[in-house]
């Protein structure tokens, strides 16, 4: 049976590749997503609820949310670092 998860824009089957548009993406949307779950990792911490840390974990690391974000923050490392090589040079 085929996980699905929803998108902007319909149902996607997770083992298939997703054409996603780069530009079309609501980046806030998409932080806004991971800095919520980090905060509640956070607060559970403090709390002491490890299995509600643990579960929250595992849910952040297999969001889309979560990938697109380090995909992008990826992506500006490399496109800053072309840019400082060629000031360099």
């Amino acid at each position: 049976m085929e996980e699905r998860r929803e998108t902007n824009q319909a149902f996607v089957c997770i083992n298939q590749p997703m054409d996603i548009d780069w530009d079309q993406i609501n980046w806030d949307i998409i932080k806004h997503r991971v800095e919520n779950l980090q905060q509640r990792i956070f607060r559970d911490t403090q709390v002491g609820n490890f299995r509600q840390v643990k579960q929250t974990q595992k849910l952040l690391t297999r969001s889309l949310s979560a990938r697109l974000w380090a995909v992008r923050g990826d992506q500006r490392q490399k496109s800053f670092a072309k840019t400082i090589n060629k000031r360099i040079t």
